[in-house]
Formats: structure tokens, sequence, C-alpha cells
């Protein structure tokens, strides 16, 4: 996989990436080999909407566009 971007964005579908108070590692990456893990650290800015889901995209040549969408949860299970 090259090129590996995510956006973030809120509840209400509102791109969230510029108002992320940390995203950890920088994206995008610039590749990303079979086997390998890649953890993403997000700290959202205090007073904002909460981010409501991720969208990450990559190449890696087998289609024009790749992209899977994550939804987040803020369930804690204690």
């Amino acid at each position: 996989m090259k090129d590996l971007e995510a956006r973030i964005f809120d509840d209400d579908g509102n791109d969230y990436t510029d108002r992320v108070g940390v995203l950890w590692p920088k994206l995008p990456a610039p590749s990303l080999y079979p086997g390998q893990t890649l953890h993403l650290k997000l700290t959202p800015s205090l007073g904002d909407k909460r981010p409501g889901r991720l969208l990450v995209r990559w190449r890696d040549g087998r289609r024009n566009v790749q992209e899977r969408e994550f939804w987040l949860s803020y369930h804690r299970v204690t």
C-alpha cells in the first residue's frame, strides 16, 4: 500500500481532520508493507464535536479508488 491518507468526519459528515488535536502518525504515510500494522492515535480538540468516522484511502495498483470507512465508537468496556 502506498500514499495512505486518513480523513476524519464529525457526526454531521463535516470534515474534522484539521480540528484534531493529535493525529499520529502524520499522514499521508508513504507506504505500508504486507503484515505491517498502522495504529492511529486520535486526540480531538476540547469543545468541538466528536469525530464520527474515519475514511482511509490508499493506492496499491489494484483499483483506481481504494478506501475504507470506519465508524468510531466511544463506548468503553470496563
